[in-house]
C-alpha cells in the first residue's frame, strides 16, 4: 500500500512560524506602556484643566460679587440723596436692603458712622470714656504721630492699644464722620464717651424709642432740629446742670441730628447662595473705604 502523501500547499499549515516571538511581545509591552503613560497624562492634563477652570469660576464670581456690592452702594447713595428731611434716625438704619438680579442678589444693613466718635476731633477725656481705654491710653492716641489717621485700624500702630484693646471700642469710633455725633443714633458707650450721665442717656434713649419703647421701630422719636434738644428733654425732667452740658456740647458742634456719612455690610449672592461680603463707608457722593471680608 502506497503512503499517502499532502498537497506542498497544505504542508504550509504545519510549519512553525518563522522569526523570534519576542518582537511581538515587545510591541505588545509597548503599547501597555503607551497606554499607562497616556493615562498619567489624561490625569495630569484633567487636574490642571480643572484647576484653570476653578480659577477662572473664582475669577467671574468675584468680578459678579464686586458688581453687586457697587449696586448696592449705588442704591444707598441713590436712597440718601431723595432723603428731604434734615435728621436720620436709628431706624432708617435698621431696615436691612435687598435686590434680586436675575439669578444673583445683594443684601445690606447701613450703620451711621455720625453715631460714633471721631478719633481725630475727639478730646482726650472723651477718648478716655471709651471701653477699655484711660486717660494715659487716650493721650497717646490723641498726641500720635499718625493723628489725624486715615483708618481706625491704624490705631492698632499706637503704643498701648492692643488687639483686645481694639476690639473693645473698634464699634464705636470711626475717622470719617463729621465730627459731630448724631443724638439720634449714637449708642450708650458713645453717649457715656460725650459725658453724659447715666440718667439723662436713659432720658434720651426712652425720648428715641417713642411709645413701644423699643429703638429701631417705625414709632421712633426724633430730635428733628438741634434747637428743640433741651426743650424735648426738659420736658422729661432732665436738670439744670444737665442742660448745661448739653448746651456746652452742641455749641461746641460735638453733638449733630443727621448722617453725613454711613457705613454698608453687604453680602452677594449667586443662586441664592452667600459668595462674598464687604464692608464700604461712603457718603452721599464717593466712597471713603472699600474692604472684602
Amino acid at each position: 500500500m502506497k503512503a499517502m502523501s499532502l498537497p506542498k500547499q497544505s504542508l504550509f499549515l504545519f510549519r512553525k512560524p518563522q522569526g523570534d516571538g519576542s518582537a511581538t511581545g515587545s510591541v505588545l509591552v509597548a503599547a501597555i506602556w503607551m497606554l499607562v503613560l497616556f493615562s498619567i497624562l489624561s490625569v495630569g492634563l484633567y487636574r490642571t484643566v480643572s484647576s484653570c477652570l476653578n480659577i477662572s469660576t473664582r475669577i467671574e464670581r468675584g468680578f459678579i460679587c464686586r458688581y453687586l456690592a457697587r449696586s448696592a452702594c449705588v442704591l444707598a447713595q441713590a436712597q440718601e440723596g431723595k432723603d428731604e428731611t434734615a435728621y436720620d434716625t436709628l431706624h432708617e438704619f435698621s431696615e436691612k436692603q435687598e435686590r434680586q438680579i436675575d439669578n444673583t442678589s445683594f443684601e445690606f444693613i447701613a450703620e451711621d458712622e455720625n453715631s460714633k466718635l471721631n478719633i481725630n476731633s475727639s478730646s482726650i477725656q472723651m477718648l478716655a470714656m471709651l471701653p477699655g481705654l484711660d486717660e494715659d491710653t487716650a493721650g497717646k492716641i490723641a498726641a500720635s504721630d499718625l493723628r489725624p489717621y486715615a483708618a481706625i485700624e491704624e490705631l492698632l500702630d499706637v503704643d498701648g492699644i492692643t488687639e483686645e484693646a481694639y476690639k473693645d471700642i473698634e464699634n464705636f469710633i470711626t475717622v470719617h464722620s463729621s465730627g459731630s455725633v448724631n443724638i439720634n443714633t449714637a449708642g450708650r458707650e458713645v453717649l457715656a464717651a460725650l459725658g453724659f450721665d447715666e440718667s439723662l442717656i436713659s432720658v434720651i434713649i426712652s425720648f428715641r424709642a417713642g411709645a413701644d419703647t423699643e429703638e429701631g421701630t417705625q414709632d421712633d422719636e426724633a430730635f428733628e432740629d438741634i434747637a428743640y434738644i433741651v426743650p424735648k428733654l426738659r420736658a422729661r425732667g432732665i436738670s439744670q446742670a444737665q442742660e448745661a452740658e448739653l448746651l456746652n456740647l452742641i455749641n461746641q458742634g460735638a453733638i449733630g441730628i443727621e448722617s453725613k456719612c454711613r457705613t454698608l455690610k453687604i453680602t452677594a449672592s449667586i443662586s441664592g447662595k452667600a459668595v462674598n461680603q464687604y464692608r464700604v463707608i461712603l457718603d452721599a457722593n464717593r466712597i471713603k473705604q472699600w474692604k472684602e471680608l
